[in-house]
């Protein structure tokens, strides 16, 4: 019974690993973000952070948005 487990779990389908974002993609992402015209300067600069913290981390964009400020080291 343990061994059909460990068989069949061995053989399930998996998606392929995602290659992660190259810097270039990083920068056409910022500099994409700075053309925005946001109601404030809090909206530009959460937004430039949270690409920040998608490239440096790796991060998936739903772990991301759980985050809260204070949760995040300075």
């Amino acid at each position: 019974m343990i061994e059909e487990k460990k068989e069949k779990r061995k053989n399930q389908k998996r998606l392929p690993k995602r290659e992660p974002i190259t810097i270039e993609i990083y920068d056409s992402l910022i500099q994409s973000s700075q053309k925005f015209k946001y109601g404030n300067l809090y909206q530009s600069a959460r937004l430039r952070l949270a690409l920040a913290l998608l490239f440096v981390t790796g991060i998936r964009i739903s772990e991301l948005l759980l985050l809260k400020l204070n949760q995040v080291n300075k």
